[in-house]
């Protein structure tokens, strides 16, 4: 099944939302697109936080962990 950017985007940022961590590998073969596109989707996420946190006072931001291989939402 191929699902839309603005799908893949949205689910993500729900997983993120829900405390769960995103492994690059496994969410680009979920979704059956290639690393380098879940890592373009987590880049727009950010710009988004980035524009979110000038906003409120809760400020949310997403690391990548190398041994882990995945994203995670952090509360600043």
């Amino acid at each position: 099944m191929r699902y839309s950017k603005s799908y893949r985007v949205l689910r993500l940022y729900t997983w993120l939302e829900q405390k769960k961590q995103i492994s690059l590998s496994g969410t680009a073969v979920d979704f059956g697109i290639d690393e380098r596109t879940v890592q373009r989707d987590i880049a727009d996420i950010r710009a988004f936080l980035d524009d979110l946190n000038l906003e409120t006072e809760i400020k949310k931001s997403i690391s990548y962990n190398r041994e882990k291989d995945s994203y995670v939402m952090e509360l600043e």
